[in-house]
């Protein structure tokens, strides 16, 4: 037998009260129009209203930054590929500073780390610059200066062009041993 107080079913570990009053009861003589037909559960679906102005703020939001978010991406990426090149070019100048410094180290000893070193870090042009010249008869204790520079030009894959006219460049001077 089915009574008019509120029933307690247990759904999962909470408890659910379901009343047994007519839904019409529910509600005081002051609801609005069209109250009787909901639940208090219920939801009506929305048209129009804060709903659909809050989703054409989205929308305008998002015209707003995303230019700004790609902008900043391809900036960072770009800024990325400069400091590579920087780092490149400086482990080149380090790394031919040291086989021209070593005994029996000359030019050609060292162009040749130079080459292997931007080779491996897939950099095409660059300059390399010894002061002064060594040779094998150059004598110990002679500060030995190399000087390597690429284009960041090559590096400037983003229409951004940052690096357009810029060189990255590295000098390393070492004593002859």
């Amino acid at each position: 037998m089915r009574s008019a107080n509120p029933v307690n079913r247990r759904y999962g570990s909470t408890f659910v009260s379901c009343s047994l009053i007519p839904i019409a009861k529910q509600f005081d003589a002051t609801s609005t129009a069209g109250d009787e037909r909901r639940t208090p559960h219920s939801r009506r679906p929305r048209r129009g209203g804060k709903g659909a102005r809050r989703h054409g703020t989205a929308v305008v939001e998002t015209a707003i930054m995303l230019p700004i978010i790609i902008v900043l991406l391809f900036t960072s990426i770009e800024l990325a590929n400069g400091i590579f090149l920087k780092q490149a070019v400086t482990i080149a100048a380090y790394e031919g500073a040291r086989s021209a410094t070593r005994p029996g180290g000359t030019n050609s000893t060292a162009e040749n780390r130079i080459d292997e070193v931007l080779l491996a870090r897939s950099v095409g042009t660059y300059t390399v610059t010894f002061s002064p010249t060594v040779t094998e008869l150059t004598t110990r204790g002679t500060p030995i200066t190399v000087t390597v520079e690429a284009a960041a030009s090559t590096y400037a894959l983003n229409p951004l062009r940052l690096l357009q006219d810029r060189k990255m460049g590295k000098s390393i001077t070492m004593v002859r041993l």
